[in-house]
C-alpha cells in the first residue's frame, strides 16, 4: 500500500465522506476535526515512525491529499519528525 492509499483508507475510516477520495480532494472537503488530525498521526507514526507538524495545514503548504502523501513521501526518510 502506498503512502496516498494509506491516507485515503485512514481518512474513509474517520469520515463519512460524501465522494470517492483522491490525490485532488482537499484537505477542506473532508471534513476533518482535530482528533481526526490525532488519529492521522498515530497511523503515521505506527508506519513511518514519524508525526508530521500540524503547521504546514494551517499555512497551505498542504491542501490536498495528494500533497500530504508526497510531503510524507518526500520527508519520511530525511527525519522522524517530519517538519
Amino acid at each position: 500500500m502506498n503512502t496516498l492509499e494509506l491516507l485515503i483508507d485512514t481518512v474513509e475510516e474517520l469520515v463519512d465522506v460524501d465522494t470517492d477520495l483522491d490525490a485532488d480532494t482537499t484537505i477542506e472537503e473532508m471534513g476533518l476535526v482535530s482528533l481526526d488530525y490525532i488519529e492521522i498521526q498515530v497511523v503515521l507514526k505506527k508506519t513511518y515512525g514519524s508525526v508530521i507538524n500540524a503547521e504546514l495545514f494551517e499555512s497551505g503548504e498542504i491542501n490536498t491529499l495528494g500533497d500530504f502523501a508526497e510531503y510524507i513521501d518526500t520527508h519520511k526518510e530525511k527525519s522522524p519528525e517530519l517538519a
